[in-house]
């Protein structure tokens, strides 16, 4: 009898934790516009089997209009690879020989979303590149409501845009299928969001740096700067896109933003940013720029991603991007006053 009750309790509190999930999750789907409060209750049961159900999600993927979707996120399986090399010029003879080292880092995934006319429809001077976790809709929809959003809207400043980079949700958590249905339905209303096929797992933020690296020298190459920045940050618009301006008239090769030195990696296994010995031997991190906000010239994007094929990979994006690949391709590490953010504080549920 007591079995029986603590079954029946067991049972009551799980589908009460379904139901609670899939109430929060279409208020945010309500929250960021991505549908209607009609839409989300009329389809209450259809998000839960999404969460539930992989065979009814591969069904629901199924039903969508293929080459509607192809049409709005510029789907490809197989990327574009950026321009040929001869067309980088003023390069060092070190830098030249260094780009004919076999790669030994192939980035070889493809685009289930890909806005790839997005700055071919418009002349962008300014490429902002967010990565962001496939989960955070909430943080999406902070930037695209925030100074920067608007900024890229204003038609005085049509020259600036802004793009998101995600991976795919990690198929070991219970909502991946139902946090991938919110990625397809908010690309194809706001057509910012470019996301490749590998697993968006913390361990794997150096492929989303190389991503955005690529796609910024594929897809943007007739931009002047871009700016990279994280989705968790507040940054003065005007006072960065003059920062980099100054610094680009002084440079043509650099990588601006919060230089550290002397840093080293952490050998602390519960650590977050854990390095073995066999990743990083050395005790010290060569001088190299924090990852939260980051600028460059088209250039230097360029050349960064050809460098990222050829050095040995570390995990630590920043760490990898700014202070072992720059140094190959002769990029200077620069600081200034005016190119600084500060990282926004999280409430208890998670959200910004």
């Amino acid at each position: 009898m007591r079995n029986s009750i603590l079954i029946r309790l067991f049972t009551v509190l799980s589908v009460f934790a379904v139901v609670m999930t899939s109430l929060h999750l279409m208020l945010q789907m309500i929250e960021t516009g991505l549908f209607s409060r009609v839409d989300v209750t009329k389809n209450l049961l259809r998000y839960k089997y999404l969460m539930e159900n992989e065979t009814f999600a591969a069904a629901y993927y199924g039903s969508l209009d293929q080459s509607k979707l192809r049409r709005q996120s510029g789907h490809s399986s197989f990327p574009r690879m950026p321009p040929p090399l001869p067309l980088l010029r003023n390069l060092s003879s070190k830098v030249e020989a260094f780009l004919e080292e076999p790669v030994i880092n192939p980035h070889p995934y493809g685009y289930l979303h890909n806005p790839e006319m997005m700055c071919g429809e418009k002349h962008v001077d300014i490429l902002f590149v967010i990565p962001s976790a496939p989960e955070n809709v909430w943080k999406r929809r902070k930037v695209r409501k925030s100074g920067l959003g608007l900024y890229s809207r204003l038609k005085s400043f049509k020259s600036v845009s802004v793009v998101f980079f995600l991976g795919l949700p990690d198929a070991h958590k219970k909502q991946a299928n139902l946090t991938q249905t919110i990625v397809c339905a908010e690309a194809e209303k706001y057509g910012d969001i470019v996301q490749e096929n590998f697993t968006d797992v913390y361990r794997n933020i150096r492929l989303k740096a190389v991503s955005m690296l690529r796609w910024a020298a594929t897809y943007c190459s007739n931009a002047s700067y871009v700016i990279r920045m994280d989705d968790d940050v507040a940054i003065t618009v005007n006072v960065i896109l003059s920062s980099i301006k100054i610094v680009g008239s002084r440079y043509d090769n650099f990588v601006l933003g919060d230089v550290k030195k002397d840093w080293g990696p952490s050998r602390y296994a519960k650590n977050k940013y854990y390095v073995t010995k066999a990743e990083f031997a050395n005790d010290t991190y060569p001088p190299f720029a924090l990852g939260g906000l980051l600028g460059y010239p088209l250039k230097t994007v360029r050349l960064l991603f050809e460098a990222s094929l050829r050095v040995k990979p570390l995990w630590l994006d920043d760490v990898y991007i700014t202070g072992l690949c720059a140094p190959e391709i002769d990029a200077v590490l620069v600081s200034d006053m005016g190119f600084r953010f500060r990282h926004l504080k999280e409430d208890v549920n998670g959200l910004i």
